[in-house]
């Protein structure tokens, strides 16, 4: 037997299982805040990692556009979802896009730093 408890805004999952022959539990306590994910612009990502000047901008721009866009779309995947593997396959992707995305900003400051 399996039971699920939801609490909302913070989405905590509490799983509860009862093995037969001996009832054995097992209790499995998952968090995901939902505030941890929400669309971002790429103005959002030049402020975070103090990009101001416009010609290193224009450079980034290409390279994170469609990057951005797929994590702002996953996001809005996660907003509608209702099925927990489908979120968790969700969550997976949207912490990898998240770390391209860092990836890409950290290499063009660290490019432009040493330059």
């Amino acid at each position: 037997m399996l039971t699920s408890l939801y609490c909302i805004p913070c989405i905590i999952h509490l799983y509860i299982t009862i093995y037969p022959p001996y009832n054995t539990v097992v209790i499995y306590l998952n968090c995901h805040s939902m505030e941890e994910f929400s669309q971002k612009t790429i103005e959002y990502f030049f402020e975070k990692f103090g990009i101001t000047n416009p010609d290193i901008k224009a450079k980034v721009l290409p390279e994170v556009t469609d990057i951005i866009y797929d994590y702002n779309m996953h996001v809005v995947k996660l907003e509608t979802e209702t099925d927990e593997y489908k979120r968790s396959q969700i969550l997976a992707g949207l912490r990898e896009l998240d770390d391209k995305i860092d990836d890409v900003f950290k290499e063009v400051t660290t490019t432009n730093l040493t330059s």
